[in-house]
C-alpha cells in the first residue's frame, strides 16, 4: 500500500507540474510586454522546480519499478527541455548508478546520467523522439546505449560528487 501511495504521489506531483506550467504560461501572456520575458523565466523556473521535485521523489523511492519509470520520464523530459539542468538529479542518478538495487537499474541510471549530462553529443535525436512518441520504453535505453557505444559520446562515465 505504501508503494502505491508513493507512485500516486509522484505521478500527481508530475502532473501538477505540467498543469502549473500551462497556467503560468497563460498568466504570463497577459502581462505587459516589457515584463513578459521575466514572467516567462519565472514560470519556467517554477515548472522546472516542480518537475525536479517530482522526479527526485520517484528516483528516491524504494519501489524499483517507480525508479525505473522515473528514469524513463527523466529522459523524455530532458529531450523535450534540453535546457533543464539539476545538480540534485545528477547526484541522485549517480547514487542509483552506484547503489541501485539491481544491475538493470544501475545501468539504466548510468545511461540516463550520460544522456542528462551530455545530451548535446547525441546524434540521433530524431530516433529518440520517435521512440518516445511510440512509448518504446526499452528501446529508448537501447538507443542511448547504442549512441554511447558508438563512440559519439566523449564522456560516458562522468564522476559525480555525492
Amino acid at each position: 500500500m505504501k508503494l502505491l501511495k508513493q507512485a500516486v504521489l509522484s505521478i500527481t506531483i508530475f502532473a501538477l507540474g505540467f498543469a502549473a506550467f500551462e497556467t503560468s504560461s497563460v498568466k504570463a501572456e497577459s502581462l505587459v510586454a516589457r515584463d513578459s520575458s521575466k514572467a516567462d523565466s519565472l514560470a519556467i523556473a517554477r515548472f522546472f522546480e516542480t518537475v525536479e521535485n517530482s522526479l527526485l521523489s520517484g528516483l528516491k523511492s524504494d519501489n524499483k519499478d517507480l525508479v525505473d519509470s522515473n528514469l524513463y520520464h527523466l529522459v523524455i523530459f530532458k529531450t523535450d527541455y534540453p535546457e533543464f539542468q539539476s545538480e540534485k538529479i545528477t547526484r541522485e542518478l549517480a547514487k542509483i548508478r552506484r547503489d541501485g538495487s539491481s544491475h538493470h537499474l544501475r545501468y539504466k541510471a548510468q545511461l540516463a546520467l550520460t544522456y542528462f549530462q551530455h545530451q548535446e553529443e547525441f546524434t540521433n535525436m530524431f530516433g529518440l523522439k520517435t521512440l518516445i512518441g511510440q512509448n518504446e520504453f526499452i528501446k529508448l535505453f537501447f538507443q542511448i546505449d547504442d549512441e554511447v557505444r558508438s563512440g559519439n559520446i566523449t564522456v560516458a562515465n562522468t564522476p559525480v560528487n555525492l
